[in-house]
This record gives C-alpha cells, sequence and structure tokens, in this order.
C-alpha cells in the first residue's frame, strides 16, 4: 500500500494525537464536597493521582478508541493507494483464410482446418480469468469477437472462419491487432510513469498467427512492442500452387466446339508437376501435365503473371466436341 498524500498523514497526527494525549495528562479542576463514609476514598485517590500533571496514564479504553479515530482520520486523509499485480492476460489469436488455406494436407484436413484446431487448442490452454479476441484476414481483415474471457463465444468464433479466395495481406490485421492490443494496456510503466502515478503492472498482449507461412507483405509487416508467435499449420515441404484464371469460349467457325485455357502458377519454393483434369458437368474431358519451376518464398505474387515464367504456364484445352451449356470445371 501507498499514499497520494503522505505528508498529511504527519499533519493531521501532529495536531490531533498529542492534545489528545495531553488531556489525560493534566490534572483536573475539582470542587469540594462533603460526604457521609470514606467508603470512596481509595477512588478518589487514585483519580487524583491520574488527573496530577506527568503522572503515568493509566490504561484507559476510552483513550486508544480516541487515538485509533484520529490514527484513521490522519490515514484517509493521506489518500491510501493499493496497488496489485494483474495476473489476466491478453491473447489474440489471427487465423489466416486465404485461397492458400484452402489447400487439403495428407491428413484430410485444410490448412485452415488445421489452424482453427490449433487455435482452440491455444484456447484450451488459457487460464481461468485470462481473455482473448478472434481476428481472420485474407485481402482484409475481420475482427470475429472482441476481448473476452467467454469460452463460447471464443470458440463459435474460430469455428465460424469460412474459407476464401483472397489473397494474404497481414497489413490491415496487424494495424487492427495492435490498435486493440494498446487499448487494453492502461497506465504506464515502471519507467515511465512519473512519482506516485498508477503503474500497469498488467502483462502486455500476446498475437498468435495461425498461418501456412504464404503471405505477401510478411517482410513489411511490424508488430510494435507486442510479441507474435507464428504456427504453421502446412506440412513441411509443402507445395502451393494455383490456377490464377480460367477462360472458356467457342470458336466462331465452329460454335459446337469448345476452348478452355487456364493459367497455372506455382508459388512454392520447389520445382513441380501438376496435372490440370478439365471437366464438364462432372465429365471427364481431358487431362494435361505440366512442369512448374520454384516460385516465390513469400506466396502469392502481386504482379501480373507472364506466360515466359518458369513458374507460370497456361494449359488450352482445344477443340473439344460440346454443343450445349454447362458447368466447366478445371482442378489442379
Amino acid at each position: 500500500m501507498s499514499f497520494l498524500s503522505p505528508g498529511m498523514i504527519a499533519l493531521a497526527a501532529g495536531l490531533t494525537v498529542p492534545p489528545l494525549v495531553l488531556m489525560y495528562f493534566l490534572k483536573l479542576r475539582r470542587r469540594e464536597v462533603p460526604i457521609s463514609s470514606t467508603f470512596f476514598w481509595k477512588r478518589a485517590v487514585q483519580d487524583l493521582q491520574v488527573n496530577a500533571p506527568f503522572q503515568r496514564i493509566r490504561n484507559n479504553l476510552l483513550l486508544w478508541i480516541q487515538l485509533l479515530i484520529l490514527i484513521g482520520g490522519a490515514l484517509a486523509l493521506g489518500r491510501p493507494m493499493l496497488q496489485r499485480q494483474e495476473k489476466k492476460n491478453s491473447l489474440i489469436l489471427i487465423l489466416d483464410r486465404s485461397a492458400s488455406m484452402n489447400v487439403r494436407e495428407s491428413d484430410g484436413r485444410t490448412r485452415l482446418e488445421r489452424a482453427q484446431k490449433a487455435a482452440l487448442q491455444q484456447l484450451n490452454q488459457m487460464d481461468e480469468f485470462d481473455r482473448a479476441m478472434v481476428i481472420a484476414f485474407n485481402d482484409h481483415a475481420e475482427m470475429m469477437t472482441p476481448f473476452t474471457d467467454n469460452r463460447d463465444e471464443l470458440r463459435r468464433a474460430i469455428e465460424g472462419i469460412q474459407p476464401s479466395q483472397g489473397l494474404s495481406r497481414l497489413q490491415e490485421a496487424a494495424a487492427l491487432a495492435t490498435a486493440h492490443a494498446q487499448s487494453e494496456i492502461v497506465g504506464k510503466t515502471q519507467e515511465e510513469a512519473p512519482p506516485g502515478s498508477p503503474i500497469n503492472t498488467a502483462p502486455p498482449a500476446q498475437m498468435v498467427l495461425f498461418s501456412d507461412g504464404q503471405i505477401d507483405d510478411a517482410a513489411t509487416v511490424s508488430f510494435e512492442k507486442i510479441p507474435m508467435q507464428l504456427i504453421n499449420v502446412a506440412s513441411a515441404g509443402h507445395t502451393n500452387a494455383a490456377i490464377v484464371s480460367l477462360q472458356a469460349s467457342r470458336y466462331y467457325e465452329k460454335p459446337e466446339q469448345l476452348s478452355v485455357v487456364a493459367t497455372v502458377q506455382n508459388f512454392g519454393p520447389n520445382e513441380i508437376d501438376a496435372d490440370l483434369q478439365l471437366l464438364v458437368n462432372d465429365r471427364d474431358m481431358d487431362i494435361k501435365t505440366v512442369r512448374l519451376g520454384p516460385g516465390t518464398l513469400t506466396g502469392h505474387s502481386t504482379d501480373n503473371a507472364s506466360p515466359v515464367q518458369d513458374n507460370v504456364k497456361v494449359v488450352a484445352f482445344d477443340d473439344l466436341e460440346f454443343e450445349n451449356s454447362g458447368a466447366i470445371e478445371v482442378r489442379l
């Protein structure tokens, strides 16, 4: 415990306690009264001794009560302040839901499903009074739930994250997480606080990022003064290729024939052989194999892909006999 005005304690005690004690030392003026018995003389002599100047004070309950009242009032004027250690931790769970998180791993689950399971495990490891918030991101960030210690609400927020076909850009999610983390940290540190001001003793918020590591702007994003842990949900040596464009058309001279052109790009660090399968109304029409060179380590390219790049190939399915309307699908 500390006091905001410690000088007031000494001032108030100095002005009130000595006069009270002095009153019990001073001799009282008594008037003489004739009495018919000497039974009360012994008690009267004791009272006279107590009230004689500079005699030892008798143990008096009223005196102690009055002293306690005066001391309590002096302490109250000193404005007591109790500082305690805040043990509540703040956790920010950031889940990547970009297109690359739709890749299905060897265990049959997508990377997003892996990320959700890892986030739920992180949630189960939290202490009773800890709180967390959930953010999902692709091109843009979305706060699924603000800071709360409601485990059911956090679990629903994690399980409710839906996959997308967007790019993976962390800048907006980092700014959102940083803003909310700073708003939850109130007060000053020991070094920054002037004497007598409240000090923030709560531990700083922690960020946990669940992603496959294929993030466009990973090299440019910084987390100021807030620790961040990356949990990579992709398998070691994973591939990361995608169909980046698809176009279908009919020949002007032969409208019964169909032409389908797909562009596939490798974003992973290793050279791969990819099979592209064409389906029309879920019926297998054709399959082609292409070799793609290594792409970038940071994920999706922000530039327009060129067919001359080794990690980008254009695959054409020509002269397909199909006169009716239907749904066209190319699978990688």
